[in-house]
């Protein structure tokens, strides 16, 4: 089975070298690598001409700045593998990735296969260790709606796809700014016929201060998300998710706000938002989807005890 390795770059040229290379090492080499420069200001093209140059499965393009959604897209239309792999251009994968991989497409006949990744800071401190392959024992839905909300944390590189599941699915990415794989992911996961997971850390991903996934929380996602399932008339069976994905949503939104507005006015803020929530989705929250956390604070926001909520909120780093 052929593996593509889809690359989007943007300025990645202090950590395009380790990335590249730790593909390059890989035990298995059917592979190719779909790497697409998306506009970058640095040396970036300049390194994926030498790799390219050097190496014939290493496929390159550039174009102007689209941003990740749209950028993945275009690697996605030119890759020609069995498999999809997503890899970040600053981060890096460990050696025995791609054997271990098609090892368990083949054993298990899976679609979808999610790995373990260990979070480092870019000096090479480890952050934290996610194990996906906690969630192997629990149901289909129950890791669709642990994705929805980011209990199950979101992110294409954290999983490997069958390239037949995308193409019979006509799957893409929206050109959100953030956000942009939630669709993705749920209609990849809803039509996915057997899931597995490596229980081995994999992929290491690079945590940089101020990077997309720590932006300001806002709305937009959820949004989408609920009027696809309204498009396809599911909004009822995926209540306690989308409700879940809301709750949650309203919550990061908070911890955010706390760090902006004064205490009165946040709370203010925080009981017209709650109001939004009740109307907009309701109190039917899936809390197997939640986060521990925000599970706990479920009963006490659907009882209004706010302000100890936004005052807890204060002093959480987010």
């Amino acid at each position: 089975m052929k593996i593509s390795v889809i690359i989007p770059v943007y300025n990645a040229g202090k950590y395009l070298e380790k990335c590249l290379n730790s593909v390059v090492a890989q035990t298995y080499s059917l592979w190719e690598i779909i790497a697409i420069n998306d506009g970058s200001r640095d040396n970036s093209w300049e390194i994926l001409c030498q790799y390219a140059e050097k190496d014939k499965r290493i496929k390159i393009d550039t174009k102007e700045n689209e941003g990740p959604g749209q950028t993945r897209n275009r690697a996605l239309d030119k890759a020609s593998g069995d498999i999809i792999v997503f890899l970040d251009a600053d981060d890096y994968i460990e050696p025995n990735y791609f054997e271990l991989l098609v090892k368990i497409i083949i054993e298990e006949n899976a679609d979808v296969v999610f790995i373990d990744v260990i979070q480092e800071s870019p000096d090479g401190k480890v952050i934290k260790h996610e194990k996906m392959s906690n969630f192997s024992k629990r149901s289909k839905k129950t890791i669709l709606g642990c994705q929805m909300t980011g209990y199950m944390p979101w992110g294409g590189w954290r999983k490997a796809v069958l390239r037949s599941l995308i193409d019979e699915q006509h799957l893409r990415y929206t050109d959100r700014p953030a956000g942009e794989e939630a669709i993705y992911s749920f209609e990849l996961l809803r039509h996915s016929k057997k899931m597995s997971f490596i229980k081995q850390d994999l992929y290491h991903y690079i945590n940089h201060p101020g990077s997309q996934s720590k932006l300001p929380n806002d709305s937009t996602t959820l949004n989408d998300m609920r009027l696809h399932l309204e498009k396809l008339g599911m909004r009822n069976e995926y209540a306690d998710c989308l409700n879940a994905f809301a709750f949650t949503t309203l919550i990061l939104w908070l911890l955010d706000a706390a760090k902006i507005y004064p205490i009165k006015r946040c709370l203010k803020e925080f009981q017209n938002k709650v109001g939004d929530f009740e109307r907009d989705y309701g109190w039917n929250v899936g809390s197997q989807y939640l986060r521990i956390e925000v599970k706990l604070l479920l009963p006490i926001v659907r009882l209004r005890f706010l302000a100890p909520v936004v005052l807890a909120a204060k002093f959480v780093n987010r």
